[in-house]
C-alpha cells in the first residue's frame, strides 16, 4: 500500500463520522424547517431554532430576528415557538385550530417531502437488485410443507404484484398484520403456479425475523471466493494463504458464493474459524483467528480482496424511471415505507414483534456510518429516505413531547373548550420522558448488542 493510499485510508473514518453527523442533523433541520416556515405562513416569527441539545455552541440571528442555534450534542432539536414573551404567547392562542395543526404538522411534512425528493432521485438515477427467486429451501420449514421450491420466481403476494424481495417482504408483513394466510403466485418451469394458505403465524419468530423466517432464502448466483489480494501483516498473510487460493469452505460448511463468506467474516470479529481452500487443485485447511476492525462497528478482518462477481449475471436486473415516472415511483415508496412503520408499530403493540428488533440513534448512526461513501450513494439515499419516513410517523404517534401528542391535546382543548395550564402540560411532560428514558435505554440496549455482534 502506498503513501497516499495508507493516508486516504486514516482519514476516511473521520470523513464518513463526519458526514454522517451532517445526514442525521440535516435529516432534523430539515424537520425543525418545516415548524418554522409553517410558523411563518400562519404569521408567527419563531423564538429560535436549535439543532441539538445541551450547552449553546453557537447562534445567528436571520431576518426575522429568528435565532438559529448549534447545542453541544447533535442528535436532535426542537422550535421554540414563542420562548418566555407574553406577547407571543397570546399571539400563539389566537390563532386558528387550523394554523395550530399547520405548524405542528410542519416538520412531518417536511421530513416526508425530503423521503419523496430523495426516492425520486433513486428511481431517475437507477440501481440493481435481483428479482424475488427462491435459493435453498430449509428442512421441515413453512415453505418446504408449503411446496415451495428452489428456483421458484415470485411474481405475486396476496394478489399484489411483485418486483423485488422488498415487495415481497411488504406483502408478508400486510398478511402478518391482519392474520390471514398468505397466498404466493410463482413462476416455476415456465408455468404459473398458485401456493395458498401459508401460514403468516410464525413469520416473526425464530433466528430469522420476518421474509425468510418462513424457511427460504433468496438465491444469489454462483460467485467463487477467489483471493485477489492480501493485506500486509493480516491474518490471512500470518497464516499463509496466497493470491489465486478459491476458499470453498468455512467451518466445514460449503461456500457457495463468496457474499456468504464475507458476511460470516464481518459477523465473527476475534473468532476462529476453519478454512478450506483449493490450491493447484488441492484441497487444504487452516485454523484462523479473525481481527476485529471499524471505528463504530467491530467486524471481522482476515484481510483478502475476493474477486467480484461477473456484471453479466442473468439474474440481476436494473430498475431506472424517467423523472416524470419517478415522481409516481417515488410517492409510492413513501407509502409503502410509511405502511411498513404503521405495520411494525401495531405488531409491537400486540406483542407480535419482538422488541429486540428495535433501533435507535446508534444503530441509525451506524447504518448511515457504513454506507457513507460514492459507491453506495444510491442505497445511503434510499437509507436515509427510510430515516426521514421514519422520524415523520414517530413524530405522529399520540404522545405528548411528540408532534402527534401536541395535535392531541390541542384538538382535545379545541373540542372541550378548555386549555391545558401549563403545570399540567409540564407534569404530562415529564412523565412522558421518563417512560421514553426507559424505551431508550432499552433500544440503545438493543443497538449495543448489534453493534457487538450478540444478537
Amino acid at each position: 500500500m502506498t503513501l497516499i493510499e495508507q493516508l486516504v485510508q486514516s482519514i476516511l473514518p473521520a470523513i464518513s463520522v463526519f458526514g454522517t453527523l451532517l445526514i442525521i442533523n440535516g435529516i432534523i433541520i430539515f424537520h425543525e424547517l418545516g415548524h418554522y416556515y409553517a410558523a411563518l405562513v400562519c404569521g408567527l416569527t419563531p423564538k429560535s431554532v436549535c439543532v441539538g441539545f445541551g450547552r449553546l455552541v453557537g447562534q445567528v440571528a436571520d431576518k426575522n430576528k429568528t435565532m438559529w442555534q448549534v447545542r453541544l450534542w447533535p442528535l436532535g432539536g426542537y422550535v421554540d415557538l414563542c420562548g418566555t414573551s407574553k406577547r407571543a404567547i397570546a399571539q400563539y392562542h389566537a390563532l386558528h385550530y387550523r394554523q395550530k395543526a399547520f405548524i405542528l404538522l410542519g416538520g412531518i411534512s417536511a421530513n416526508i417531502l425530503l423521503a419523496i425528493i430523495l426516492f425520486w432521485a433513486v428511481n431517475i438515477i437507477g440501481f440493481q437488485y435481483r428479482p424475488p427467486i427462491i435459493g435453498s429451501i430449509q428442512p421441515n420449514s413453512i415453505a418446504e410443507q408449503s411446496q415451495i421450491k428452489t428456483g421458484d420466481k415470485i411474481t405475486q403476494v396476496n394478489q399484489h404484484q411483485i418486483t423485488t424481495w422488498q415487495d415481497v417482504a411488504y406483502g408478508i408483513l400486510l398478511a402478518k398484520a391482519s392474520g390471514s394466510p398468505i397466498k404466493i403466485s410463482v413462476i416455476r418451469d415456465g408455468s404459473i403456479v398458485n401456493i395458498e394458505d401459508i401460514k403468516s403465524s410464525s413469520v416473526f419468530t425464530g433466528e430469522q425475523a420476518g421474509l425468510f423466517s418462513l424457511g427460504f432464502e433468496a438465491y444469489t448466483p454462483p460467485w467463487p471466493a477467489i483471493i485477489t489480494a492480501i493485506e500486509h501483516g493480516s491474518p490471512a498473510d500470518l497464516t499463509g494463504l496466497e493470491i489465486g487460493d478459491e476458499i470453498t469452505q468455512i467451518n466445514h460448511t460449503d461456500i457457495d458464493s463468496a457474499s456468504t463468506l464475507l458476511q460470516y467474516i464481518q459477523d465473527h470479529p476475534g473468532h476462529e474459524i476453519t478454512i478450506t481452500y483449493k490450491r493447484d487443485q488441492q484441497q487444504q485447511k487452516k485454523v484462523i483467528t479473525l481481527s476485529s476492525k471499524g471505528t463504530i462497528l467491530q467486524k471481522g478482518f482476515l484481510g483478502i480482496r475476493i474477486a467480484p462477481p461477473s456484471d453479466n449475471q442473468p439474474t440481476l436486473k436494473v430498475h431506472k424511471t424517467s423523472a416524470i415516472s419517478g415522481i409516481l415511483h417515488a410517492f409510492t415508496d413513501t407509502f409503502k415505507y410509511l405502511m411498513i412503520q404503521c405495520i411494525a408499530f401495531y405488531l409491537l403493540t400486540i406483542g407480535q414483534l419482538s422488541m429486540s428488533t428495535m433501533g435507535g440513534p446508534i444503530l441509525i448512526f451506524a447504518q448511515t456510518y457504513a454506507l457513507f461513501s460514492l459507491e453506495n450513494i444510491v442505497l445511503l439515499m434510499q437509507w436515509t429516505a427510510a430515516i426521514n419516513i421514519s422520524l415523520a410517523f414517530i413524530n405522529l404517534i399520540p404522545i405528548p413531547i411528540f408532534d402527534g401528542g401536541r395535535l392531541l391535546i390541542l384538538t382535545i382543548e379545541t373540542i372541550s373548550g378548555m386549555r391545558l395550564s401549563a403545570q399540567a402540560q409540564g407534569q404530562i411532560d415529564r412523565v412522558t420522558v421518563a417512560l421514553l428514558v426507559g424505551l431508550a435505554a432499552m433500544v440503545a440496549y438493543n443497538d449495543l448488542l448489534r453493534a457487538l455482534g450478540l444478537t
